[in-house]
């Protein structure tokens, strides 16, 4: 903006000043947006102050065209350095102002996410120990569940044993019973033996009496 003041007290070329206001819609164009998109009131209070300066630094310009076109060349050029100058200069200051704080925060943003991706690591790390430990207990439980009724069946059936000097009584027990098995037995073989010759003795009685 500066320089195109300067171009326009060399040759006096409408031009310049043209380009002047498209640099100015330009700069409000991204006033607007970085005002819009501000995200802290120190942010804000920077650009309010650049918005200022920027409404005096006008009001500079047009009184330094108006003396321009009033041949008055000497004093344009002394607004333009004393005055002028001096707001121009606090713009200025103002956009490096707002870079250093934008590059602030970026640098707040990146310690907060790196301190967060660390937090989510820890976590992560501690879930993974527990889903390990709450795994091993679950483990245990279910084998203390099965191993634990098979042991008692091993302690009762030690308790149960049979003694080695009492073994022949149980054999002697055992073949008694096995003998009394074995007299039943035959003792119904017999008993179907004798009812089957009734039958066939009845069976003949009834055919003699016929014949």
């Amino acid at each position: 903006l500066k320089g195109l003041k300067a171009n326009y007290f060399l040759d006096g070329r409408r031009k310049w000043l043209d380009e002047f206001d498209v640099n100015k819609k330009n700069f409000n164009y991204w006033y607007n947006r970085a005002f819009t998109s501000a995200n802290t009131d120190e942010e804000k209070n920077i650009l309010s102050a650049m918005a200022a300066d920027f409404a005096v630094y006008q009001q500079y310009h047009d009184r330094i065209i108006e003396l321009v076109g009033q041949k008055r060349n000497r004093e344009a050029v002394k607004l333009l350095l004393n005055d002028s100058n001096k707001y121009y200069a606090s713009i200025y200051a103002g956009c490096e102002k707002l870079i250093q704080k934008n590059e602030e925060l970026i640098n707040d943003v990146k310690k907060n996410m790196a301190a967060y991706l660390s937090k989510i690591r820890i976590l992560g790390f501690i879930s993974i120990v527990c889903f390990i430990f709450l795994g091993i207990t679950l483990v245990l439980l279910v084998t203390r569940s099965i191993v634990a009724p098979i042991r008692e069946i091993e302690k009762a059936s030690s308790e149960y044993a049979i003694a080695p000097e009492n073994k022949g009584e149980v054999e002697k027990l055992k073949k008694r019973f096995d003998l009394m098995i074995e007299t039943i037995n035959s003792n119904q073989i017999q008993l179907v033996q004798s009812e089957r010759k009734a039958a066939i003795g009845e069976l003949a009685a009834g055919i003699s009496h016929e014949l």
